[in-house]
């Protein structure tokens, strides 16, 4: 601690790096009520509203809107799973895969074992 007192530089030689860090926000801040008055007295023809915009506001409304059209040219598509049942003494199980790349044609089931092996399983 005493080093770094004794080291210490006057405040005027950290003003210029106050400066740089609180003018980027200020500038946005001015660029974005700019921005917000225009589109809002362009965009709305005299109406009671505003239209926001921003540096969040922009690119958060192009995400929602690429989505609403990925939504709108959204063309439905048939696709099968992988299914599969198993008999251990008495009880039964199905389980069902649907990966992540899907599987558009039917193809010809094959088995993945003629002859299930029994091993031990453990539950935990």
């Amino acid at each position: 601690m005493r080093a770094a007192f004794a080291s210490a530089k006057p405040n005027t030689e950290y003003a210029r790096l106050h400066a740089d860090a609180v003018a980027p926000p200020q500038a946005d801040q001015i660029h974005n009520l700019s921005f917000t008055y225009t589109a809002t007295e362009t965009l709305t023809g005299g109406a009671r509203a505003v239209i926001g915009a921003g540096q969040v506001k922009t690119p958060t409304l192009a995400i929602v809107f690429r989505r609403k059209l990925e939504n709108r040219n959204f063309v439905p598509q048939a696709y099968f799973e992988v299914a599969a049942s198993a008999q251990v003494e008495g009880s039964s199980l199905q389980m069902r895969h649907t990966p992540k790349d899907r599987i558009l044609k039917r193809t010809r089931p094959r088995r993945l074992s003629p002859q299930p092996r029994a091993s031990p399983a453990r539950l935990r």
